[in-house]
């Protein structure tokens, strides 16, 4: 039995790689993802969710009215409405002037290998 790999690596790469982030963060990605009229499916590839924590983010998000379901067709689209909108746009300014950075453990010490000749 031949065990080599095979030369196409992206066969062996995840569709989405996990990575830690805020809460912020989460919101800020799935109201962007959102600007234009987006499946649930959608933004569960492109956020990695599961699709219970999905569900509930995407409800949070609904009563705070920064995201609105739409009927198209007999599909439901998820859109940023204007305050979500207005959200992104200030959490933009924010991570620009407080030079938004956060270093996970992991983070530092890679810097640290890094740093070292």
């Amino acid at each position: 039995m031949d065990t080599a790999k095979s030369p196409d690596k992206t066969r062996d790469q995840p569709l989405y790689v996990a990575k830690k982030r805020s809460i912020f963060d989460l919101i800020e990605e799935l109201l962007t993802c959102a600007k234009t009229p987006t499946p649930k499916t959608h933004l569960n590839l492109k956020t990695g969710l599961t699709w219970n924590k999905l569900t509930m983010h995407l409800d949070k998000l609904e009563t705070a009215g920064l995201v609105q379901k739409r009927r198209h067709r007999n599909r439901i689209l998820y859109m940023t409405t204007p305050e979500g909108s207005q959200y992104l746009e200030s959490y933009s300014r924010l991570k620009s002037q407080i030079n938004y950075r956060v270093k996970t453990p992991c983070m530092e010490i890679m810097e640290k290998l890094d740093a070292q000749p």
